[in-house]
């Protein structure tokens, strides 16, 4: 064997739990939630699928895009590090502020849509994070 290759999300960093939390505050707002055992249905699928889904499973009256607007409001809250241009241009369609983190053995991981890019994590403070 030559090389092993890690997925990213669910194997080096879950972000699942971190949208269950999103969803059911949007939730909330209705009066409403749903349990982990329920959202581990939709891990890896589109959240179109997941809202139309879940607002007919609550008897919700709510559009699928009001579904996504609310849980994108709640997201912009949220600050992302993040290395490639896919990963940036995802976080900034979120509504999300980026730090790009440039690997300095990397010519272009086309960046510059990113709000701030650093080369070392130490530049990555405290300060830093709360300007977004």
């Amino acid at each position: 064997m030559e090389a092993v290759i890690f997925d990213m999300d669910g194997v080096i960093v879950d972000t699942e739990p971190g949208f269950f939390i999103v969803a059911n505050k949007f939730l909330e707002r209705y009066g409403k939630s749903i349990t982990k055992e329920y959202f581990e249905q939709f891990f890896g699928g589109a959240s179109e699928h997941m809202w139309k889904t879940t607002t007919e499973m609550l008897g919700l009256d709510v559009p699928v895009e009001e579904c996504l607007k609310g849980t994108h409001e709640i997201r912009e809250q949220c600050l992302v590090i993040e290395d490639s241009n896919n990963g940036v241009t995802a976080a900034k369609s979120a509504g999300m502020s980026v730090i790009g983190f440039q690997n300095l053995e990397v010519a272009n991981q086309g960046l510059k849509p990113a709000d701030h890019v650093v080369t070392s994590m130490k530049d990555i403070t405290l300060e830093l994070c709360r300007s977004f």
